[in-house]
């Protein structure tokens, strides 16, 4: 099984904007329980490896959160192998 952790502003951002999207912890949640469980992003959510190295975030995995057909949320994520955990990034 993976951790899970985030960062304390991932947090506040997330609380932030679910008082406009009442759904998107729920949906973390959800996606949450199967990276838990299986320590893959959903392939729905089209997870992709950040390779450019001039960018802040190489290295890591993006993936996109539809909520209310016309918000995305991108959300980064930093895959640890060896702890078995992933990172939630802001």
């Amino acid at each position: 099984m993976y951790e899970i952790k985030a960062e304390d502003t991932f947090i506040q951002d997330v609380n932030r904007w679910s008082k406009k999207v009442p759904e998107l912890w729920d949906e973390i949640q959800a996606i949450t329980s199967y990276m838990q469980e299986t320590g893959e992003i959903p392939e729905e959510y089209d997870p992709h490896l950040l390779t450019n190295e001039e960018l802040n975030y190489a290295g890591y995995f993006e993936f996109h959160l539809y909520l209310r057909g016309n918000l995305t949320c991108l959300l980064f994520i930093q895959k640890k192998e060896i702890k078995k955990s992933f990172d939630w990034l802001d």
